[in-house]
């Protein structure tokens, strides 16, 4: 009989401490490598209904033992990811400020995933959109910034916090007023939430990007994919006018397997990269973190 071990958020938050995430997610966007082992993702069959709409399983198929992942924890911590990796292709070397919108576990991965992997970074700024700043910038994430020795500020303003900030993730559970103005020139912008920027936003950036162009398909419902179709066509519905026709330029699948090579834009033009995958799993990471977690000795046994 297999025993069957839940783990809750702040296991995800312990595990990754022990993993390079942004590796595992970019070797399997990039197709690169298969990181699943012997292990087995799949649905949580036969429990609760809050179990099985909350969680992923993760088991070993012999039968040894079964994990229970929170999937609203690895869906932000793949998106927070790919927001590093943008960070690492576009925000150029030297001293980075960040700026991170938004609210939630979403928000907090990505505070955590920027700290860790924008080069040189020295200073966060947190405007909590939709939420608590509480629920963004934990004792753990604070605990983390003064270790590294980057400054932070927590601010109910999105200018403020956005304000001289050469990278700007946005995630969480709600869309973000910015404006244009808002963003320093030359910015990295990068978008987790699932929703659509203002129009003056979309329009005053220089060059788009979006994770996996493989996604367009199933994101048509988002006006900028329109925008982009419809100027691909060369037209454009009534609804859509409003957007600047330009042409997503890439993705980062295909510049993170060297498949393709970055445009360049203006020193000071705005870089937008939009996240289209934030639903999906990565089941390399999901696999990685169980491993991580059954190490540590994480996770609380229960009746399954």
């Amino acid at each position: 009989m297999s025993t069957t071990f839940q783990i809750s958020p702040e296991d995800v938050h312990r595990a990754l401490d022990d993993l390079d995430p942004l590796a595992l997610v970019v070797a399997e966007l990039t197709g690169r490598k298969n990181l699943e082992g012997s292990l087995v993702v799949g649905p949580v069959a036969g429990a609760g209904v809050g179990l099985s709409e909350k969680h992923i399983a993760v088991e070993d198929p012999r039968g040894a033992v079964r994990f229970l992942l929170p999937l609203r924890a690895l869906q932000a911590v793949r998106s927070a990811c790919l927001a590093g990796a943008a960070a690492r292709l576009f925000v150029p070397p030297g001293a980075a400020t960040v700026s991170v919108l938004g609210s939630g576990l979403s928000a907090e991965m990505l505070l955590r995933m920027a700290a860790r992997y924008v080069d040189g970074v020295s200073h966060v700024a947190v405007c909590a959109v939709g939420g608590s700043s509480e629920e963004i910038v934990t004792h753990r994430v604070v605990d983390e910034l003064d270790l590294s020795g980057i400054s932070f500020i927590v601010t109910s303003e999105i200018a403020e916090a956005a304000f001289g900030a050469n990278f700007v993730g946005i995630a969480g559970k709600s869309a973000v007023d910015l404006h244009i103005g808002q963003i320093a020139k030359g910015a990295v912008l990068v978008n987790c939430s699932g929703w659509d920027l203002p129009i003056g936003v979309v329009n005053g950036v220089a060059t788009v990007y979006v994770d996996n162009l493989g996604m367009i398909e199933e994101n048509l419902h988002r006006h900028f994919v329109r925008a982009h179709r419809s100027s691909e066509t060369g037209t454009v519905a009534r609804r859509h006018r409003e957007y600047r026709s330009h042409r997503i330029a890439g993705d980062l699948r295909g510049l993170l397997s060297g498949d393709h090579v970055a445009r360049s834009k203006p020193p000071e033009g705005i870089l937008l990269v939009e996240v289209l995958s934030v639903g999906l799993l990565s089941t390399s990471l999901a696999c990685q973190l169980t491993l991580a977690a059954h190490r540590l000795g994480l996770g609380n046994a229960i009746p399954y």
